[in-house]
């Protein structure tokens, strides 16, 4: 997206999934009017935490590995510490800048946190099978953003924005556009409280000797 935004000036250009198109420099300003348009998936990371919580009453510490080069992980760390910050939960933050340093990266968490978090980075979200391995193994509980990795059991739960409806607010700017709506008449959509999902593994319950919440249930 940011490489299209340099070269590309006379086609209007629609980006998807970017968490904050602030900091990317692909929008001026939260609503403004800019050459570039989208969906962002930034989620409510307060919800998030809440739920975990209900989860894992101990819950006092989240650990957080994030990309060094991906726009997307260093804006979701600055958003973790914020909302965290909010409902006194501490953040250990762990920075990778390879796929291969995410085992070293994850011995960091040990005895340390009560919680690992895995959110949608380019480098790390596929390495999850390894990280909820090795995170089961040190009796640590994940939290992703990907659904299919609690329907496999793998990790305890995930919360996300739904990204189906990432996608649809992005097609729906496309429509617009391809009906001949000016570009500089759009604004940026992002997600709303009702546009998250959660999911719950309850073999990792089990695993983990916690309780379904009845809030969650």
């Amino acid at each position: 997206a940011q490489f299209a935004k340099s070269y590309v000036h006379n086609i209007p250009i629609v980006f998807t999934a970017i968490t904050d198109p602030l900091s990317a420099g692909l929008v001026d300003k939260i609503g403004s009017k800019s050459t570039m348009v989208g969906s962002s998936d930034k989620q409510d990371l307060s919800i998030m935490l809440n739920n975990a919580r209900h989860l894992i009453p101990r819950l006092k510490t989240i650990g957080l590995m994030y990309s060094t080069k991906e726009s997307n992980d260093k804006a979701l760390l600055e958003m973790m510490v914020k909302s965290a910050e909010k409902v006194g939960i501490n953040v250990l933050s762990v920075a990778i800048n390879e796929a291969r340093d995410i085992p070293m990266a994850l011995c960091k968490f040990k005895g340390k946190v009560d919680l690992i978090y895995v959110g949608a980075s380019g480098p790390i979200q596929p390495a999850l099978p390894l990280i909820a391995h090795e995170s089961k193994r040190m009796g640590i509980p994940v939290l992703n953003m990907n659904e299919t990795a609690v329907k496999e059991h793998k990790v305890l739960a995930s919360f996300g924005v739904d990204y189906n409806k990432v996608g649809r607010n992005a097609g729906s700017l496309v429509a617009s556009l391809l009906k001949g709506q000016d570009l500089t008449s759009l604004t940026t959509i992002y997600p709303k409280a009702e546009d998250h999902r959660s999911l719950i593994s309850r073999k990792q319950l089990e695993f983990f000797g916690l309780s379904l919440p009845e809030e969650l249930s």
